[in-house]
């Protein structure tokens, strides 16, 4: 117990005289590829006139963390915070830390945060997958158009079959009116050349 009390006394008089204490990201942080993130920190009176160089760090060994990129470099401590653009291709980790150096040399470590994987590439995913769903209403509009289309071109077939019907009828009685007129007349000539006949005939038995 005593041992814990020296350890959280030394720790917190470390903190106290730290010149720079990195407040941003933090353990509760999680960062997300393609997005723009704030790293934050807090400086004493005596570091705010030095300049900072920051570093993405990532590793599970406090004492072998790799550097993945540097994020920035001469931000005035004075301004205590700056922006990053979180590149798409980072991998997913728990392990990922902030470094800051200023221009003596001296070295200040955040808290490890959380990272994920490329929202984009989630996207690019999720669009490979969807389907273009087909647009029933305007093939239900063909369709339609098509039977209007082929019922009007069958009503004039119709049309056409029953004008020609009508055509050949009238043709066909006009044939038989005039078949019965030339019977007529043919009924005509013969009677009145059998009158004529017997006539002839009458007026040369009264000369004998």
């Amino acid at each position: 117990m005593k041992l814990l009390s020296a350890y959280s006394i030394t720790l917190l008089t470390a903190m106290a005289a730290a010149k720079l204490q990195i407040t941003l990201p933090n353990t509760h942080t999680e960062w997300e590829g393609g997005s723009m993130e704030s790293i934050k920190w807090k400086a004493t009176e005596e570091s705010r006139n030095t300049l900072l160089s920051i570093e993405l760090l990532e590793g599970s060994d406090p004492n072998n963390l790799n550097t993945v990129t540097t994020i920035a470099e001469k931000i005035p401590a004075s301004s205590m915070q700056s922006y990053f653009n979180v590149p798409n291709n980072l991998k997913s980790s728990k392990n990922y830390s902030i470094k800051l150096v200023d221009d003596n040399g001296e070295e200040y470590y955040g808290q490890t945060f959380r990272l994920k994987g490329s929202k984009d590439t989630t996207s690019k995913k999720e669009a490979s997958v969807r389907t273009t769903k087909p647009n029933v209403s305007d093939s239900s509009k063909e369709m339609v158009s098509q039977d209007q289309a082929s019922s009007v071109s069958t009503n004039e077939q119709n049309a056409n079959k029953s004008s020609s019907a009508n055509t050949s009828a009238v043709d066909s009685k006009a044939m038989h009116k005039n078949a019965s007129t030339a019977n007529a007349a043919v009924c005509v000539s013969s009677s009145i050349a059998a009158i004529f006949g017997a006539a002839i005939a009458v007026a040369a038995g009264a000369m004998f």
